[in-house]
């Protein structure tokens, strides 16, 4: 199926509306009502397949499947080990984050998903040291080769 956009739609709409008030002379009347209507199909289509257009985002189901998958334990050893460097380290500016730790990253010395914890040791970094892989300014993926596997 092909993408249109709501700005696309309302062209074509405010296109058909001058052809049907006479306004303007379009020799493809039959082909822009057509293109209406096959654009109008295409965006209940996309509506239908969106997720939770027609009913509500179930969070608490979403967090019974983190618990289970042994997500929210790690979350939470996150959230302790920047707390603790927030408490440690000065916050000149009073935004509640330690001012060393503004635009860089928490890491664990062994990974939590090595079985590491906060016990192993945290120190702070930049983000682009503590993320898996490479990206570019917009974030997108560039290689899926980490740091640590290009050393070797």
């Amino acid at each position: 199926m092909r993408k249109v956009s709501l700005r696309t739609v309302s062209v074509a709409i405010g296109l058909a509306r001058s052809v049907a008030n006479g306004t303007t002379k379009f020799p493809f009347v039959g082909y822009c009502a057509d293109l209406m209507e096959q654009m109008k199909n295409e965006l209940e289509e996309a509506r239908k397949t969106m997720p939770y257009v027609t009913k509500p985002r179930p969070y608490k189901k979403e967090y019974q499947q983190q618990k289970a998958r042994g997500e929210h334990e790690n979350r939470m050893e996150r959230q302790r080990a920047r707390r603790g460097i927030d408490k440690k380290m000065p916050d000149n500016n009073g935004n509640g984050k330690a001012d060393a730790r503004e635009g860089k990253d928490v890491a664990h010395r062994k990974a939590l998903d090595n079985g590491g914890s906060n016990k192993h040791g945290t120190y702070i970094t930049t983000p682009a040291k503590n993320r898996s892989f490479k990206r570019d300014s917009k974030g997108n993926l560039v290689s899926e080769t980490s740091k640590k596997e290009r050393k070797k």
